[in-house]
């Protein structure tokens, strides 16, 4: 093109947060037609003008057109010198480098301009902030500064105000006169160590860990089930765990780290049985099953709740409920069309695998709900399938010996107060992890067990002994709403974790390995028996409402 033709004005612009390449010129068809070959080519309506991404391919491209262009020069100010501050105790403007005001190049977008190369470093508490004109050798350099990263807002880079890398500054930059150098070696001297522990969430389900100065922390995360390391982006990552989460909260505590938890970890599924909240648990629920699933689920789940089920019944039968809708799939049933045929098909099928008849029980039960109350097609009744029988079998009771040395192994007053509960008084787990501090009445010497199973009350009598335990283990805890708290408090004791505790003193006090802590309340009902308490007063205190149950 002459000179007479149309001139492309080319500058650098910021455009939506990011720098770009402007392309300004009067409107030209022709012109157009060939900058619009470009790849990453845009017009801004905003600029009135074409724009493509600020970079060395971009610009080389642009040239390859063969277009008529001029670059617009610019100059850059130099910053003058912020004061200090009590926030910033020193603060520093670099004198430019010795050779020093010529002509620089941007080599990522071959635009040409005269400025002075000059570097600003602002010494703020624990951080160095810093000005600095681009060059790519100079930004290679500030890479290189431990925890360096650009704030694209504020538009300069922090690093870790350390000696290291006050000490690469000042040799690859000769930052500060030697005064000033003494002064900032004094200051990053004494300087305290603070040691934490950053979590956010990541992709996968996990969970990445950010520590920082603190090598005890680092092995005991080394002894974390299924913990990765990339050594890369300096990071640890560990399962998605509230129990996980509450070790190394527990050990931050111990060695005293900060402990900054960003992540955002469900509630498992314990937690939910004791929160009033049904559309947490409903979302709970619908997490665990595939989308196509989902509103089937949801009628399902509204006419159980409808019912009041407990928590632990709807997630058993939506559990085997949805069992039930994968089998229909794949047996090419669409969900309107399923007939009864299909429940005695599913039944059949699920009867060959290795499961108890109890569980086989409850299959019928989820499938007879969904036909008889959601679908509303009447009474159950498949012919020549009727309910798996009920096994007669008795319970296993330990002896008062066994009992005796169970107890011996229980060192942590927590536990033994757990144990000693199940026992003394033939509490369920779930009785003895729900039990609420205001449930003890001391003065009345009694306890009250609140919706024990099948949602009933019943008032024990506190016996000299367990009325010491909870008075001492009350003193010593002081529990605020749960009796037995978890690691975090708003929540009682988990399920498993008692569970944990019957078998670590079992194993220890070498009692068979068929022993439960369920059995703890067989063999309390079996010694009052053998006693010669009333069979009708053991079955008040177990909480049955038929004798049959008691008598087994």
């Amino acid at each position: 093109m002459s000179k007479a033709s149309n001139t492309i004005l080319v500058k650098k612009i910021e455009h939506k947060g990011k720098n770009h390449i402007g392309l300004f010129f009067k409107y030209d068809s022709k012109i157009i037609s060939i900058i619009k070959k470009l790849p990453d080519i845009k017009y801004s309506n905003t600029k009135k003008c074409w724009y493509l991404p600020y970079n060395k391919d971009n610009f080389d491209s642009f040239t390859k057109l063969n277009l008529t262009f001029s670059i617009e020069q610019t100059s850059r100010r130099t910053r003058e010198t912020a004061k200090p501050s009590d926030k910033t105790p020193i603060a520093t403007k670099l004198a430019p480098y010795p050779e020093k005001e010529k002509t620089g190049e941007n080599p990522e977008s071959g635009i040409v301009s005269k400025k002075k190369r000059t570097i600003d470093v602002l010494l703020q508490g624990q951080k160095f902030i810093i000005t600095i004109p681009y060059n790519d050798i100079d930004i290679l350099k500030i890479k290189k500064l431990k925890g360096a990263y650009w704030n694209g807002k504020e538009k300069k880079w922090i690093c870790k105000a350390s000696i290291e890398n006050a000490l690469i500054l000042q040799n690859e930059f000769n930052v500060w006169t030697s005064l000033q150098w003494d002064e900032i070696k004094r200051y990053l001297q004494n300087i305290p160590v603070y040691s934490f522990l950053r979590i956010k969430d990541n992709k996968n389900s996990y969970l990445s860990l950010e520590i920082c100065n603190s090598a005890q922390l680092i092995d005991f995360v080394k002894s974390l089930p299924k913990r990765k390391y990339f050594a890369k982006e300096k990071k640890w990552l560990i399962p998605k765990d509230e129990a996980l989460l509450h070790q190394l909260k527990a050990k931050c505590k111990e060695l005293k780290i900060g402990f900054y938890n960003k992540s955002n970890v469900p509630l498992t599924f314990s937690q939910l049985l004791v929160k009033d909240d049904w559309h947490t648990f409903l979302k709970y629920l619908l997490k665990k099953y595939p989308d196509e699933y989902l509103p089937m689920i949801s009628t399902y789940f509204d006419k159980l709740l409808l019912e009041r089920y407990s928590k632990n019944t709807i997630s058993t039968y939506v559990n085997y409920f949805v069992h039930f809708l994968k089998y229909c799939k794949t047996k090419g049933i669409e969900y309107e069309n399923i007939e009864i045929s299909s429940i005695k098909a599913f039944l059949t099928e699920i009867a060959y695998k290795d499961i108890s008849p109890r569980t086989l029980s409850v299959y019928y039960s989820a499938l007879q709900f969904w036909n008889e109350v959601v679908m509303q097609r009447g009474k159950l009744q498949i012919n020549g399938l009727n309910r798996p029988r009920k096994q007669s079998l008795l319970p296993k009771v330990m002896s008062s010996g066994e009992v005796k040395r169970l107890f011996a192994q229980l060192q942590n007053a927590k536990h033994r107060c757990m144990i000693y509960l199940a026992y003394a008084n033939g509490l369920r787990n779930g009785e003895i992890i729900h039990m609420r501090k205001h449930d003890i009445h001391f003065e009345r010497n009694e306890m009250l067990i609140h919706k024990g199973k099948g949602a009933k009350d019943r008032i024990l009598q506190l016996s000299p002994l367990i009325y010491e335990v909870l008075k001492s283990y009350i003193e010593d805890y002081k529990p605020d709403y749960w009796l037995f708290e978890g690691q975090q408090k708003t929540f009682p004791y988990s399920s498993s974790s008692i569970d944990a505790v019957f078998r670590r003193a079992r194993d220890k006090a070498g009692l068979n390995k068929a022993y439960h802590l369920h059995d703890l309340r067989h063999s309390f009902a079996t010694h009052l028996l053998e006693k010669g308490t009333d069979i009708r007063i053991i079955q008040e205190l177990l909480g049955h409402s038929d004798i049959k149950t008691t008598l087994i």
